[in-house]
């Protein structure tokens, strides 16, 4: 088992993939450094010590396993901090309903389309969280997309 990390000299971490792809070592314990472009079919195992920083992170590092084989095991250890990190992930983006009834109000008191621009000082929301709640509330049904921006569908959304 060999180490891996940004600080590995180059050499030492060209050494180390060719020793891992070739099955001269059996595990390298890296930080991300290992980058994306690593591939190693037959890699049969990912141990993450800590979650990584997004789910999106989190399923690009753990399909470097399993590639080339039938089976592959990925085992996630959290540390204490990661509930608190998971929680952030899962509300810090995502419009709350005070937010969405006031967006569905706003196009249903225009009764045509607004554009985002046009309807983002009358709910006063950044235009991100706007954009992400309209395209939440398109799935639901609440809102479509209509030349020259949004519209209520007038479906009831919870």
């Amino acid at each position: 088992v060999v180490a891996y990390t940004g600080r590995t000299d180059p050499e030492r971490r060209a050494e180390i993939e060719e020793d891992l792809k070739a099955n001269r070592v059996k595990a390298v314990v890296a930080t991300s450094a290992l980058g994306m472009g690593f591939d190693k079919p037959d890699l049969t195992f990912v141990v993450h010590l800590g979650a990584p920083g997004s789910p999106v992170a989190y399923y690009q590092q753990v399909g470097r396993a399993g590639r080339g084989t039938d089976h592959a095991d990925v085992l996630l250890l959290p540390g204490p901090e990661d509930r608190r990190i998971w929680e952030y992930f899962a509300t810090a983006s995502m419009p709350d309903e005070e937010q969405a009834r006031a967006v569905l109000g706003a196009l249903a008191d225009h009764g045509g389309a607004l554009s985002v621009a046009a309807l983002e000082p009358d709910v006063r929301i950044k235009r991100t969280t706007l954009e992400l709640l309209l395209k939440v509330l398109a799935v639901d049904g609440a809102v479509e997309r209509v030349g020259g921006g949004w519209r209520a569908t007038g479906r009831e959304w919870t």
